[in-house]
């Protein structure tokens, strides 16, 4: 019986540690990806932001602003939530309130900016940004609306393929060390009945 628990003993200790190894690996490496993201959507947004600020927003300097940065969307709102310029839709109308948060527009018009995952599409976390449009010396009069894009989701995919690629092969290594263990007890055993065997 202690024979059969040696190599079970081996297979789950190797099976934990290999685990948390990985998970801890994942966890930094989903905040370090998280990180760079933000900034990524951060320094778009606050280039964007400032050259704005030169003129009325135009759908096609959006467009250019996207292309550029890999988004998903980019639009131009006033204080009353109305649509001035937009790179995929028409300018005029009201924002789209499923898609727009509305207390951080209150906060990019009063000069704070913010980066965050706001929403999921399709179990895919969507990064967006609010920053302020200032007149030249001023204070905000509009707030640019970034939305990460597939660019962005698709780093996080790889980073989850490789959680599920680690976890695979800690199951494997965790196998192999049962094995090994198993090996071993019953060459122990074999070893031990032939010294009774000889005694």
């Amino acid at each position: 019986m202690r024979a059969a628990l040696a190599p079970l003993l081996a297979g789950l200790l190797g099976l934990a540690g290999t685990l948390a190894v990985t998970l801890s690996l994942h966890r930094v490496a989903d905040a370090a990806l998280e990180r760079v993201l933000q900034e990524r959507l951060r320094g778009a947004g606050e280039t964007a932001a400032g050259l704005l600020s030169a003129g009325r927003p135009a759908a096609e300097d959006l467009r250019t602003v996207m292309r550029a940065s890999g988004l998903e969307g980019a639009s131009v709102l006033s204080p009353t939530l109305t649509v001035l310029a937009d790179a995929t839709g028409p300018a005029g109308g009201l924002a789209d309130l499923l898609r727009v948060d509305q207390a951080r527009v209150a906060r990019a018009l009063g000069g704070a900016a913010s980066v965050d995952f706001g929403y999921d599409v399709g179990g895919h976390p969507i990064a967006s940004g609010y920053f302020p449009v200032r007149v030249p010396g001023g204070a905000p009069v509009a707030v640019l609306v970034l939305e990460g894009g597939q660019s962005f989701g698709a780093e996080r995919a790889r980073l989850r393929r490789s959680l599920w690629a680690g976890i695979a092969l800690s199951a494997l290594v965790a196998l192999a060390l049962a094995a090994a263990a198993a090996q071993w007890a019953r060459s122990e055993a074999r070893r031990r009945a032939g010294a009774e065997r000889a005694a």
